[in-house]
């Protein structure tokens, strides 16, 4: 309708398996990082030649706190967390002389359906709340408003960075 690709947000969630490193569960591992990492480079690598046809675009991608800290998810998702966080950097690289931005955004709790399960009133809520310098969960349109800043061209001098949106929680 608008004549090409300029913007992609690759945005994926799962829990993943809950396997740990002992209990290591192939299948899960294999299914977590389909879902969170590899479908991430292919989002990217179908939407490039679009993009180069029209002399660039921006990629966003949705990584995760996770990525950057151990011990509050799961191992599959922390470690496919980190891969998105690094296949940002090599796509920038790769992509900037082209036009093509890539940034991620690396959220802490979000309210979402992904992790209602977690209330604020809870051990793990209260162990979140209480190492997050602003002490609150995020909301879904603190998310958006910045994947929206990031693909305007308020944002042109951007890429290659991934972009904390966890109320400091990253910070410890």
């Amino acid at each position: 309708h608008f004549g090409g690709l300029d913007i992609l947000f690759n945005n994926a969630g799962s829990g993943g398996s809950r396997a740990t490193v002992e209990g290591f569960d192939a299948a899960g591992w294999d299914d977590t990082m389909a879902l969170l990492l590899r479908a991430v480079a292919a989002g990217t690598a179908y939407a490039v030649p679009h993009m180069k046809r029209r002399g660039g675009g921006a990629i966003v991608n949705t990584a995760s706190i996770s990525g950057l800290q151990a011990g509050f998810a799961p191992l599959t998702y922390s470690v496919a967390k980190a891969g998105v966080d690094m296949l940002v950097k090599v796509t920038a690289d790769e992509l900037g002389r082209a036009g093509v931005r890539v940034n991620a955004v690396n959220p802490g709790i979000i309210r979402t359906d992904l992790v209602a399960m977690i209330e604020e009133e809870s051990s793990v809520g209260q162990s979140y709340l209480n190492n997050t310098p602003l002490g609150r969960f995020g909301e879904v349109d603190e998310v958006a408003s910045l994947v929206a800043w990031l693909c305007t061209g308020e944002c042109s001098f951007s890429t290659g960075a991934v972009f904390d949106l966890s109320g400091g929680r990253a910070v410890y």
